[in-house]
């Protein structure tokens, strides 16, 4: 929460439009594959910032200055455990290569399927 407050003077829930894009920006690749999963999931514009900002929760929690695809992962990992009629694994991740593992225990990195 300091963290939070020192930052962005609030809390991540409570950020401004404008405040979400200067301190929630992503690298190219994590901003693709947010949109795959938007537009797979079908989600809003508002669902796009609630995602981002508790990514950015994640990310502060992780003590990391930026968000990285790991802390958009967890956010959709989360999200299935508490929606689990949402099947995120089966929507989001190619099944793992060998081992057969579903994510998140899968050693290689979530990717989309096409």
């Amino acid at each position: 929460r300091n963290m939070q407050l020192q930052r962005n003077g609030t809390l991540n829930s409570r950020l401004t439009h404008q405040q979400i894009d200067a301190v929630c920006g992503l690298e190219e690749s994590d901003r693709l594959l947010l949109q795959q999963a938007m537009n797979k999931l079908q989600l809003s514009a508002r669902a796009y910032h609630r995602i981002l900002k508790l990514a950015r929760t994640i990310a502060d929690m992780d003590e990391a200055q930026n968000i990285r695809t790991q802390h958009l992962m967890d956010r959709f990992i989360f999200q299935s455990v508490i929606s689990p009629g949402l099947k995120i694994n089966q929507l989001l991740f190619s099944s793992c290569c060998k081992t057969g593992h579903d994510p998140p225990n899968c050693h290689l990195t979530p990717k989309l399927t096409p």
